[in-house]
């Protein structure tokens, strides 16, 4: 299984429980309502009641209005009504009095009045329009008014040609239609009466209603605020105040309370805090088996360098309980040669962004039993929880295993190096023509010759990048140019190149920039022998330089050797940099070489701050480079 997977699936289990911790939190406490559910009775709930008591006091508003038109009909009836029967007793009375005066005419006034009651009985037709009982009425007042009229008028005629007989029985019959009109606008006085005082009760009636409406609506306003909001109280803020208790809970790293039950949103959120604890506890769980069972000691140091958490390794290291081991103070378990060297280290750690590495010596065990350790620090900081983690690990072997190469590198350079020098010169010395030996014993001499050289130059390359990557090795900077760096490189080369008849050419400009002279054509030296290694007879290697600006301020040199030879296989470029690493040769003159050439380049270059590296193709040839930078 991939490393991943198990972390997956065991990712995925504890969040396939989600439905069933959802079921667990309905049984512990009543349903309850969705959150939007809730604000739909909380918005709905005061619209309906506005919305009723809005058509309610409409209706009430729209009664009081038609009692208050009936009361205005009935005023204007009545008023109109009295008007025409006040007129009808004026025009009688002028009648009579222009009768006593014996005026044959119909005065001003007479003519006045008569207009007068047409204007009002028309307006009465318009008030009483409305009301079919008072339309019948009204027609039947419209024709005694017309008979009185024309009776008034015939009398009046009859009392100016002089016939009072007949102008008497006019004026009876006149006085008789009046009677009825008048008796006829009583009772229509009195009806408008009674309705009038009918729509007068009926206006208080309705009037009182919509005060105790307005009074029941403002109790009822608040009755239901009051209610909505004791039950919003009840059914979402108590149950999201236990919500919130619980995060402070899972917040400070505790088990949060007991289910606030439901199935509405503040429900969900509740069981996924609970899932959440369950997950980081078992996430704790992992995460401390993993410390505890970690190689390097892990451990966190507080402000006052005290040691606040560590895991199992941590007290391996030291060889002290966990008891003790607590809250020590960190310098006390460092050695005094090494203590300030560990205090500046931490304090630039505190102000650092990246992290801190340092070699420190501590002492493990106490009493008796107390040993040095060699141990390599990773430390940094932490700003949210204001401690410093250290990564330790003990180095002591490793350090023992380079004490070893070193004395190694020493034996070759001293014990080895020395003989082998003695028997290489008297071999020089027998195969000199001061000794006249044997064809077949110059042959086995020549040959134990080339075998002692190899040998040699092993052990010298050997020593050369011991102290290449110990940082013994110091480099003699100075101005040179990329075409000075060709031309001492090729004349090294020119008798390998001639007797493989390849061509060594150098293109482009020639860059000038800081460097070891002797260092970099050791190089250059090393790439163009490989490439005439590994190039067919009657082909080319070419040099060429250029120059890059990787940012504005910072510019390489780079230098590149291009063969036509048989490439190198993709899965071999990144290993021919080792040491003792070669491409698979094909015949004996590819097997010569000692496999550290291209090795000491990469220190060499390195050195420099710069890097090494090959673009090839296999049947397409090869091209090494490097960089160095211009300053």
């Amino acid at each position: 299984m991939p490393a991943g997977t198990e972390a997956d699936c065991w990712s995925a289990n504890i969040f396939v429980e989600d439905d069933s911790l959802l079921t667990r939190a309905k049984g512990r406490e009543e349903l309850a309502l969705k959150i939007s559910q809730k604000v739909l009775i909380l918005v709905s709930v005061p619209v309906l009641f506005e919305i009723g008591l809005v058509t309610y006091v409409t209706n009430l508003f729209n009664q009081i209005e038609t009692s208050r038109l009936k009361a205005v009909h009935a005023r204007e009836l009545t008023s109109h009504l009295n008007s025409i029967v006040n007129s009808h007793v004026q025009r009688v009375s002028l009648l009579i009095l222009r009768k006593v005066k014996s005026q044959p005419k119909e005065s001003a006034a007479e003519a006045a009045l008569k207009e007068k009651i047409r204007a009002e009985i028309a307006e009465l037709n318009i008030v009483s329009s409305s009301n079919n009982t008072e339309q019948t009425k009204w027609k039947h007042l419209v024709k005694l008014f017309a008979e009185i009229d024309k009776a008034l008028d015939e009398a009046t005629v009859a009392y100016t040609s002089g016939n009072d007989l007949q102008a008497a029985v006019l004026w009876s019959g006149a006085q008789s239609k009046l009677n009825q009109f008048i008796n006829i606008s009583n009772q229509l006085t009195l009806d408008q009466k009674k309705d009038q005082a009918k729509s007068e009760i009926e206006y208080e009636t309705y009037d009182r209603r919509l005060r105790l409406a307005l009074k029941l609506s403002l109790f009822l306003s608040g009755a239901i605020a009051f209610g909505l909001a004791l039950f919003f109280n009840q059914s979402t803020t108590r149950r999201l105040n236990k919500l919130m208790q619980n995060t402070k809970l899972l917040a400070m790293g505790r088990a949060p309370g007991k289910f606030i039950g439901g199935d509405d949103e503040l429900a969900k959120i509740d069981s996924i805090h609970h899932q959440m604890h369950d997950i980081l506890v078992q996430l704790r769980q992992k995460e401390r088996a993993i410390l505890d069972n970690a190689a390097e000691a892990i451990c966190a140091v507080n402000s006052d360098l005290k040691l606040t958490e560590f895991n199992n390794a941590a007290t391996r290291l030291w060889q002290k309980s966990a008891d003790n081991l607590s809250h020590a103070r960190l310098i006390e378990l460092i050695s005094d040669e090494d203590r300030e060297n560990v205090v500046a280290k931490l304090e630039e750690a505190e102000t650092s962004a990246s992290e801190v590495r340092f070699e420190a010596k501590i002492r493990s065990g106490e009493g008796s039993s107390t040993t040095w350790l060699d141990t390599a620090w990773s430390v940094t900081w932490s700003n949210s929880n204001s401690s410093l983690y250290c990564v330790i690990s003990d180095i002591s072997a490793r350090k023992k295993l380079e004490q070893l190469k070193r004395d190694f590198v020493a034996m070759l350079s001293h014990d080895l190096r020395t003989p082998l020098n003695s028997v290489q010169a008297s071999l020089e010395l027998v195969s000199s023509e001061h000794f006249q030996l044997p064809e077949n014993a110059l042959k086995y001499i020549n040959r134990a010759e080339r075998g002692l050289q190899l040998s040699l130059a092993l052990i010298n390359q050997l020593l050369e990048i011991e102290k290449m990557e110990s940082g013994v090795i110091s480099l003699s900077l100075d101005a040179l140019s990329t075409q000075e760096l060709f031309n001492k490189a090729s004349y090294s080369v020119a008798s390998l190149a001639e007797s493989r008849r390849v061509k060594i050419s150098y293109d482009g400009p020639s860059i000038e920039f800081v460097g070891d002279s002797e260092r970099l054509v050791q190089v250059l030296i090393n790439l163009l022998g490989n490439a005439i290694k590994f190039s067919p007879d009657d082909s080319r290697v070419t040099v060429t330089a250029e120059q890059q600006h990787v940012s504005d301020n910072c510019a390489i040199t780079r230098i590149n050797v291009t063969d036509e030879g048989r490439g190198i296989p993709a899965e071999n470029l990144e290993q021919i940099f080792e040491r003792f690493q070669q491409v698979n040769p094909r015949n004996d003159k590819e097997k010569s070489g000692t496999g550290l050439g291209l090795a000491i380049c990469k220190a060499i270059v390195e050195a420099h701050g710069g890097r090494i590296g090959v673009n090839s193709q296999v049947g397409r040839g090869s091209t090494f480079w490097f960089e160095i930078p211009l300053s």
